[in-house]
């Protein structure tokens, strides 16, 4: 089990169209959750995708038999503006969850959110939240 924080900042950077997961990589993802909190294992609590303007944004990552020298990273997006990013290098044949959160600075603009899954940077899922 690992956890990896984030905070949103001025990237800059945008996702200009929607993206497919490759299913090259969809083989070591067992699932992905956004939820409301993670518990001590890294393990979702209370799935779901509707937030509010200052709650935290986790997700828990289950991944399978990774190969050698694979990270696993997410982006985080308001609309196609990326708030946030992550990386975290994983042993050789990793199996289990990984614990990730993105926090507010102040509070979250009402609108869609998304995060991206990647190994190295190989997309292997996209999951979607909003915010009211």
């Amino acid at each position: 089990m690992l956890s990896f924080s984030v905070e949103p900042g001025d990237e800059g950077e945008t996702s200009s169209s929607v993206k497919t997961p490759d299913p090259e990589w969809e083989k070591y993802l067992e699932d992905a959750v956004i939820c409301e909190s993670l518990d001590d294992d890294k393990k979702p609590v209370n799935p779901k995708t509707i937030f509010g303007a200052e709650d935290i944004f986790y997700c828990s990552v289950t991944v399978k038999d990774l190969p050698a020298d694979l990270d696993v990273s997410t982006k985080w997006y308001f609309g196609s503006k990326l708030i946030a990013d992550a990386n975290v290098p994983l042993p050789d044949g990793w199996t289990g969850y990984i614990g990730f959160h993105c926090k507010p600075t102040t509070t979250w603009p009402a609108g869609n959110y998304s995060v991206e899954i990647y190994f190295n940077d190989n997309l292997a899922a996209v999951r979607e939240l909003q915010v009211e």
